[in-house]
């Protein structure tokens, strides 16, 4: 899978997820950040996790030639 790459607001809005559910329970910001990265697909514009409520919304951006 290529590498993903977050806009600032969207990994600022992940990182406080994953802080809210290690408050829910210690690891579950952790299993929430890994279901987040077995959700994302090179294919995938828009995709929703199984177990948290949350969405995924991204563009695949393909490098103009110089």
């Amino acid at each position: 899978m290529k590498q993903v790459e977050f806009l600032d607001p969207a990994r600022e809005e992940l990182l406080k997820a994953v802080e809210h559910y290690n408050h829910e329970r210690v690891g579950l910001g952790q299993q929430f950040a890994q279901e987040i990265k077995r959700t994302l697909s090179p294919r995938t514009r828009r995709c929703r996790t199984k177990t948290f409520p949350y969405g995924i919304i991204y563009q695949v951006r393909v490098p103009s030639s110089p």
